[in-house]
């Protein structure tokens, strides 16, 4: 029996064992809180951070007691009103150092609410509850309004957490507050004026009365009126009248000058002014033509018109949808808020200028509608006053995020990066056209614009005065803009047409006008596209390729302030050549002629980096033009974005090369390339050095260069043409076709010769398709002897060719059937050319056949019969196999046997004879002749053997047989 003490041992073990095990196992799952109990949660510097349970004012949860510092807000927006402040957060906090928005920095787990602190003085400290004005409780951030006095209003805003620790309140925002108006003061003068006006309509009670009869002694003396009018009119004969009709105007007489024609559609209600006249004192109709300064200030959209002069339509301009975007209404509306607002620091035909030199600025402006997956085009016009700074602006969607993808307009200065129409825009000191083009997302159904960083950090200098004028969002144009009829102007710009508009069918060459030309001349008609006529032959240097036409402005010298810079600059409108309008620069002994536009615009043209241009002028001069005194081409480079520009390579300015005869006009051809880094560019004619006589300049033009790697020999190489169909003539049925139906050819007389098919690729050619290489010729086709057209396929290798022909065939097989048949006919020998061996393949029935098919052994050969399995042969066909083994089939000649009787045949080998040992075999042939018994098979030898055979019927019959022998040697 264990004594006291081992008892006690073991129970002191055990107690030891649950104690370990209690204080290694979870606790919590078997732990209450009863009777207010708590449990608190210490950082590691043992501070209280939060409290689960009961808290110290008696209730019950979790509590955050401390944490984090939370991050600094971005500056609000703020703008003012009547009476009203209003103020909004986008929920985009900052930097912590500079306070500049920060979008990566996210929003605290603890985030509680960011506080609106708002005071009259600049500078103030949110710390205290004097200065809020309200909480903003979402991360995503909010906007409200509340009554403020008039003024000038600072506000700021903090972001506290669960805790109740505070951020570092932002960068401050301005806001001006309108004074509100007296309201119960406009109530008290609404009511005395409806008490005023209430008076008066009692007092006039009986003057109405006493008007109502007057009304009836009117009525009464109505004939009267009508009688004088009828004298007025004819005193008006005499004077100026209105002439209404559905003609033209007509006739001189009874017409004073001043009478006025207007012709209608019709002159019923509802008929349309289609023109009108005016009579003039030389008794004449001269047409009224209405002012291009008045025909800017007719509304289109209230009116329907036959026909748009292209001088007068702007293209893919449309309605700004930005509210206010120009500045059309000045600082009041969508652009009050923050930003400064100028009437004399502005672009060219804008009506001011918005400005700022920092921080972010999130537009109020109402969203406006846009449909989803569909392109805008967005221009602003943006400057600094110093070099350095970074420009951003947004757009956002109804949602949030951002509304469209930004990308680049061909040729046209841009700062598109995706999701920003400007974005990380290095700002220039002067005005300067930014565009972008913009496809909508999916979702997006409305779009605004978000916010515009003034002075972004990614810039150097970050208290610049940024300017921006002119913003506009407008749709792009497409092809539903114009249908059915054709839009005249002397610009259009592809970039705002969609490509499915500029497929024109024809062209009505009595109203085509080539800019620069008086009348339709050699030189105009080498200038129309390819499919308007029909032409003998298309030069090289009228085909333009990538710029359409010619690139200069006014290259027909009808502008006298681009072409006639200084004295001894004339334009004469029938001097150069052909009769079309020429530059004149007068004879002088020391003035150098030019013509450059530096730095306006309109004498410029626009051009690609790194592109080659060819520029072109007639000169003809009144004396002779020698080294001394020469002719020359200028040009130079720019890129306004940029502040950059430059002079081209200049081989002799493409200077005449030796002496110009006097009166003689020659043409002088420039050819330059541009840096990669140029946008536009233009060109100077000049007369340099000392000159004594008169220089004309004719037909100037400037276009992309065609290098000779596109056009060799008179072909084009490396061309992409999509979407047209080319011919070699406009007959149907004739020539050469290729469309996306495929390529057809018809020979004179209409005959479809081959066919393409572009979807099932099914090629027909009518004729044989020929090969030839190397002395061999392979011909696929039909070929004619004598009979019905077969089909053929031919090699033909000569005598010395080192490899045989041979034809490949494979079969194909449906359900089991194969299907095709292969003849191949000729296998002519030189030496035999009597003869000619046909071999058949055949798919299906008589599968195979070997036969000679000319020449006297005609008809002889060996067949397979697919059906039945038999090998028929016909004649004598030795098959030769190896160790000098070789088998012939044959047959013995009908002949007729006696009753009872027999008969011997004797069968002769053809020489030379069979070498070995032959085994024959015979078999009677019991189509000539029943129960034919077969005696003997004897005198068996190298050249031949002999056959007798019985009849054992009663009367005599007809015999044959068929043998079969083998050879082997010995």
């Amino acid at each position: 029996m264990p004594s006291f003490i081992e008892r006690l041992a073991r129970r002191v073990v055990n107690l030891e064992t649950k104690v370990n095990r209690a204080l290694t196992s979870p606790q919590l799952g078997n732990s209450s809180l009863e009777n207010g109990g708590k449990i608190e949660e210490y950082n590691e510097e043992g501070q209280l951070v939060s409290i689960i349970g009961k808290q110290p004012d008696g209730t019950h949860g979790a509590v955050v007691v401390s944490g984090p510092v939370p991050p600094r807000p971005a500056a609000p927006q703020a703008s003012g009103g009547p009476g009203l402040l209003n103020y909004a957060w986008g929920g985009v906090f900052a930097n912590a150092v500079t306070g500049e928005p920060d979008e990566t920095v996210p929003a605290p787990m603890d985030f509680a609410r960011v506080e609106v602190h708002a005071s009259r003085v600049s500078g103030f400290s949110a710390v205290t509850a004097d200065t809020l004005i309200g909480t903003i409780e979402s991360p995503r951030g909010s906007s409200n309004s509340v009554v403020a006095e008039a003024g000038t209003w600072y506000l700021v805003l903090v972001a506290r957490a669960l805790s109740g620790k505070a951020s570092m309140q932002s960068l401050e925002a301005q806001a001006v507050v309108q004074a509100a108006p007296d309201v119960e003061g406009l109530l008290d003068e609404f009511n005395q004026e409806a008490d005023r006006l209430q008076q008066e309509l009692t007092a006039n009670a009986g003057e109405l009365a006493a008007a109502q009869g007057r009304i009836e002694t009117l009525t009464g003396r109505t004939g009267t009126v009508e009688s004088s009018l009828a004298t007025v009119q004819s005193q008006v004969n005499t004077k100026n009248k209105v002439i209404n009709s559905t003609g033209n105007a007509s006739g001189t007489t009874g017409y004073v000058a001043g009478d006025t024609w207007q012709k209608w559609t019709a002159l019923a209600d509802g008929g349309k002014l289609v023109a009108a006249w005016r009579f003039t004192v030389n008794n004449t109709w001269l047409p009224v033509i209405l002012d291009p300064t008045y025909l800017p200030l007719v509304d289109i959209g209230q009116g329907t018109f036959g026909e748009l002069e292209g001088a007068r339509l702007k293209i893919g301009s449309g309605t700004n949808l930005i509210p206010n975007g120009a500045g059309e209404w000045g600082k009041a509306g969508a652009w009050a808020s923050g930003l400064t607002w100028s009437t004399t620091e502005k672009p060219a035909g804008r009506p001011g200028s918005f400005s700022s030199n920092g921080g972010s600025y999130s537009s109020p402006v109402s969203f406006w509608d846009v449909e989803p997956n569909t392109e805008y085009r967005f221009e602003v016009w943006v400057k600094a006053s110093v070099a350095g700074s970074v420009f951003f602006m947004e757009m956002r969607d109804q949602d949030g995020a951002h509304a469209a993808t930004w990308s680049a307009i061909t040729g046209e200065t841009s700062a598109a990066t995706g999701a920003y129409p400007v974005g990380n825009y290095a700002m220039p000191t002067g005005w300067t056209k930014l565009t972008a083009k913009g496809v909508t997302s999916a979702t997006a159904s409305k779009m605004r614009v978000g916010v515009v960083y003034f002075n972004h950090t990614n810039g150097t200098v970050r208290d610049a005065t940024q300017y921006i004028a002119g913003l506009r969002v407008t749709r792009r144009m497409d092809a539903g803009l114009i249908v059915e009829n054709t839009i005249r102007g002397y610009h259009v710009d592809a970039e705002s047409v969609g490509a499915q508009v500029g497929a024109f069918v024809e062209a009505d060459i009595g109203k085509l006008r080539v800019i620069g030309d008086s009348n339709l001349n050699t030189v105009t008609a080498q200038r129309i596209a390819a499919n308007v006529g029909s032409y003998l032959k298309l030069y090289a240097s009228q085909l333009i390729i990538g710029e359409p036409g010619n690139m200069l402005p006014d290259p027909g010298f009808q502008d006298p302030e681009g072409w006639q810079i200084a004295a001894g600059y004339a334009i004469l409108p029938t001097g150069g050549r052909n009769s079309n309008p020429a530059l004149e620069i007068a004879a002088s002994a020391s003035q150098v002629g030019r013509y450059y536009g530096a730095a306006d615009r309109k004498r410029q043209f626009r051009v690609t980096g790194g592109a080659t241009y060819q520029a072109k002028v007639w000169y003809k001069s009144d004396a002779a033009i020698t080294a001394a005194n020469r002719v020359a081409i200028y040009g130079k480079w720019s890129n306004p974005s940029t502040a950059t520009s430059g002079n081209f390579a200049t081989p002799g300015n493409a200077q005449n090369t030796g002496t110009v005869a006097a009166n003689s006009w020659t043409e002088l051809v420039y050819e330059f390339t541009v840096p990669t880094e140029a946008t536009q560019a233009f060109i100077g004619l000049y007369v340099q050095g000392t000159h004594n006589s008169r220089v004309l300049f004719s037909e100037p033009s400037v276009r992309e260069k065609i290098t000779p790697s596109l056009i060799v020999d008179g072909f084009f190489q490396g061309l992409r043409v999509i979407g047209a169909n080319i011919e070699t003539t406009s007959s149907a049925d004739r020539g050469i076709k290729l469309n996306d139906g495929g390529l057809n050819a018809w020979d004179s007389s209409g005959v479809n010769t081959f066919r393409l098919d572009g979807a099932t690729g099914t090629v027909y050619a009518k004729g044989n398709f020929e090969t030839t290489a190397n002395g061999v010729t392979a011909r696929l086709g039909v070929i004619v002897t004598g009979g019905a057209a077969r089909p053929m396929l031919q090699f033909n290798t000569p005598l010395t060719h080192a490899v045989d022909p041979h034809v490949f065939a494979e079969g194909t097989e449906t359900s089991g059937h194969p299907l095709g048949t292969l003849v191949v006919t000729g296998s002519q020998e030189q030496l035999n050319v009597t003869a000619r061996n046909a071999l058949r393949l055949g798919a299906g029935g008589a599968a195979s056949t070997l036969t000679t098919v000319w020449g006297p052994h005609s008809g002889t050969g060996l067949e397979w019969d697919g059906t039945t399995g038999e090998i028929r042969m016909n004649g004598k066909l030795p098959i030769t196999q190896t160790h000098n083994q070789h088998l012939r089939l044959g047959g013995g000649a009908p002949g007729s046997i006696p009753a009872g009787g027999s008969r011997e045949w004797t069968i002769t080998h053809a020489a030379p004879p069979p070498s070995g040992v032959i085994w024959p075999q015979v078999t009677p042939d019991y189509a000539l002749g029943a129960n034919m018994i077969v005696f003997a098979t004897n005198s068996i030898t190298r050249t031949g053997f002999k056959v007798r055979m019985g009849n054992p019927g009663a009367s005599a019959q007809s015999a044959g047989f068929k043998w079969m022998g083998v050879w082997g040697n010995e």
